[in-house]
């Protein structure tokens, strides 16, 4: 009796997981190798892998009902709303984390201040740009351009020397990358003339640094619209707009494991 009232308890409590609407990351412990396999094979989000441990996946609530049926025991570890309650901040900002706009400002002044050193341009518009170009003004918000630095002692010149490259953020909700390619553009800037390394490698070699391959995502997540958005925001659909929710989003592609426009 106690195993039919649980059951029915567990199954209104997952048929009820649509109204809640938002994803979490369930962990399954113990996968074997074809339990993984079957998750990575049918495209599940994948958020860490330990074989023979655990697996998470990034999934959304309505979906869970689907694990369960599979016949799975799985544990919820955490949700989206528990990401943004541990926020310093609700503002429309990840604190800690540059915007655009942030990045933006920081690399036209490291060129100003550095001019000797660093060429700033840009190699291309994000998606939303385009769209928003084209008259669409769903896309007003996301006009981005591409960034690109160019670090090397003679900048102006196109040198016979090796060539280094730093990007970041292909995945919009990984905006550490980013974080770590400012901190090494930084570092090299800072250190140029006074470290011995260093100033070798800005004087026999070019590097560049593309801080924000995704620029339209990584606003996507810094504003907290939906803080798991790994793509961009290709209208795949068609339909004129971002199409959010559901468990596989109908828009973007994900820059790096498609490498597509």
């Amino acid at each position: 009796m106690k195993k039919t009232i649980f059951t029915l308890l567990v199954f209104v409590l997952l048929v009820s997981v649509p109204l809640l609407a938002e994803k979490v990351i369930i962990r399954i412990d113990n996968p074997s190798r074809a339990t993984a396999a079957y998750f990575m094979e049918n495209n599940y989000d994948i958020a860490s892998y330990y074989p023979d441990k655990y697996i998470d996946i990034f999934i959304h609530e309505e979906k869970l009902t689907e694990i369960y049926q599979l016949g799975y025991d799985f544990t919820i570890v955490d949700s989206e709303s528990k990401m943004k309650e541990n926020l310093v901040t609700r503002a429309k900002d990840i604190y800690g984390y540059r915007s655009y706009d942030d990045m933006k400002t920081e690399l036209l002044q490291l060129a100003f201040n550095h001019s000797d050193i660093i060429n700033v341009t840009t190699i291309g518009e994000s998606r939303g740009k385009e769209y928003a170009a084209a008259g669409n003004s769903n896309y007003n918000d996301y006009q981005h351009d591409i960034w690109c630095v160019k670090l090397s002692d003679n900048v102006i010149s196109n040198e016979d020397e090796p060539n280094i490259i730093f990007d970041g953020e292909h995945h919009a909700r990984e905006p550490i990358s980013m974080e770590m390619t400012m901190l090494i553009l930084n570092y090299l800037v800072d250190n140029y003339g006074i470290d011995p390394d260093v100033t070798y490698w800005i004087d026999n070699a070019q590097i560049w640094f593309v801080p924000l391959v995704n620029p339209d995502g990584h606003k996507i997540v810094i504003d907290q619209t939906d803080m798991s958005w790994r793509k961009n925001i290709r209208d795949n659909d068609e339909n004129g707009q971002i199409t959010w929710g559901g468990y596989y989003y109908p828009d973007g592609v994900d820059p790096n494991r498609n490498y597509g426009p």
